[in-house]
């Protein structure tokens, strides 16, 4: 089926972005939809600083946080087509690594795909606390030093007892891509930012593109980055300072930029290493960047493609690769960082892709790749998101026993449900979480938990006359409202 780019159905996708941004309380987005070799679309919501109440547009620049990887493979397969290094080079040919042997090394390829055994080692916890819980640090938080390249490998080299061998479990890995940054440094004879500022940002006239976003301090178009608080800390959305990562830290995550020169770089990724005139690498290397590289068989394999509903995710290098994207192959990369998240997510064959940035911790990702899955041609009533968030919000809400003598409350939105009393009435259920027995149907209507035992317990929902009753062992409850 043709979704067709006409005025009503971009008002329609306009519409679901906005519910999500107030639903997720995200200060401003920006978003553009690519097709056939061009922008088709562009919209900002919100405000890039809710201060001084400036909208955000194609313009505003935020940190795109993890898209960042995929900067770094280029510049790495940039090397490769001039033939200054190899993606199979052992890694300690570059850098002071002593994980792996000699037999059997750690090599680039490991890196770019992270697969090299080496799990988030050191503050990696601390930050995501940090990042869920108020961005302070917490007063018994165990600190490792890691400030300098010293400390890097230290921390790395100690990590042996921590690691697994290699190919065969997928840890995303931030100190991967610094490893690969120092690498990109030592073969080119130069500051890899530099490096990627010359080959890529420059030829493509990406004007607007940065790892050092002081450059832009005194340009109204820098977004402020927002956090939002958990609702038990009251779910506001409060202002909060930028918290850059220096040196060889912002290899994983530093670059800053807007929607408008993200499409220049998505087109190139698009036109296999080539946009306009502008060859930024070969269109061998491009294919590699957009294939799958995972090994079958493997736990990461089996953790990887378990993604995606239908199993098919996997990752080249600085990409995730979904094989089966409602029937095509999709190449993608999301990320969070403090104020800021994106997604980057494209159909080669289709040449159509979407990209959308925010100044908020957490972005509407998912809604986003739905969209790129409308554009693509699928129904709604195909797109896991949008019919399991519909699904579940129809099963949930105050639902009353016999005679009133107990009320509960189902929450959730999608993949669980949550049951508890209701206070009041002291003899309601415990508090409980249920999956759906079926983890393949979209609309579920029976879920289970697992007892004591290890049994599975299970429950069911039924629609009789309009009306939805639950059924809990020997009790059942009938929907009275919505919560």
């Amino acid at each position: 089926m043709i979704f067709e780019l006409n005025k009503s159905n971009l008002a329609k996708i306009d519409g679901l972005i906005a519910k999500e941004i107030a639903k997720m309380k995200i200060g401003g987005l920006s978003y553009v939809i690519i097709k056939d070799g061009e922008i088709v679309h562009k919209q900002g919501f919100g405000a890039k600083n809710l201060d001084k109440n400036l909208p955000a547009d194609e313009n505003t620049i935020y940190n795109i946080a993890s898209v960042t990887k995929s900067f770094i493979s280029s510049a790495i397969m940039i090397l490769v087509d001039e033939g200054k290094i190899e993606i199979t080079d052992p890694a300690k040919k570059y850098v002071p690594l002593e994980l792996g042997t000699e037999s059997d090394p750690i090599t680039i390829k490991h890196l770019m795909n992270h697969t090299s055994g080496i799990p988030n080692l050191a503050n990696t916890t601390l930050f995501y606390y940090m990042a869920r819980e108020g961005l302070t640090i917490p007063p018994k938080a165990k600190l490792v030093p890691l400030s300098s390249e010293n400390d890097f490998f230290r921390v790395i080299n100690n990590g042996l007892e921590y690691s697994h061998e290699l190919d065969q479990y997928f840890h995303y890995n931030n100190y991967a891509y610094s490893m690969l940054a120092i690498i990109i440094t030592k073969v080119c004879g130069k500051d890899y930012r530099e490096f990627i500022k010359e080959r890529i940002f420059e030829p493509l006239g990406m004007k607007s593109t940065t790892f050092f976003p002081e450059e832009f301090k005194d340009n109204e178009n820098l977004a402020q980055g927002y956090h939002v608080n958990s609702q038990d800390k009251g779910g506001n959305t409060r202002k909060i300072e930028r918290k850059e990562r220096r040196g060889i830290f912002m290899a994983a995550g530093g670059i800053y930029s807007c929607v408008k020169d993200m499409s220049i770089y998505m087109l190139m990724h698009l036109g296999k290493g080539t946009y306009r005139d502008v060859k930024v690498m070969s269109k061998e290397s491009s294919n590699l960047m957009q294939t799958n590289s995972i090994k079958p068989g493997t736990m990461a394999h089996k953790v990887l493609s378990n993604y995606s509903p239908q199993k098919s995710f996997g990752y080249g290098f600085g990409f995730f690769i979904d094989s089966n994207f409602y029937g095509f192959k999709s190449v993608r990369h999301g990320g969070n960082w403090f104020g800021g998240s994106a997604e980057f997510h494209f159909i080669p064959s289709l040449n159509i892709g979407i990209i959308a940035l925010a100044n908020t911790l957490f972005g509407p990702r998912d809604m986003i790749s739905s969209i790129l899955a409308m554009i693509a041609g699928t129904l709604e009533e195909e797109i896991h998101l949008l019919v399991e968030r519909n699904h579940f919000m129809k099963l949930t809400g105050i639902y009353e026993g016999y005679n009133e003598t107990e009320r509960i409350k189902i929450s959730g939105e999608s993949l669980t449900l949550r049951v508890e009393e209701i206070e009041k009435y002291e003899f309601a259920i415990p508090p409980m979480v249920f999956f759906p027995y079926n983890e393949d149907d979209m609309k579920p209507m029976e879920f289970y938990t697992r007892n004591p035992g290890g049994a599975k317990f299970i429950v069911f929902f039924e629609e009789i006359d309009g009306d939805l009753w639950f059924n809990f062992d020997r009790s059942r409850y009938k929907k009275i409202g919505k919560l």
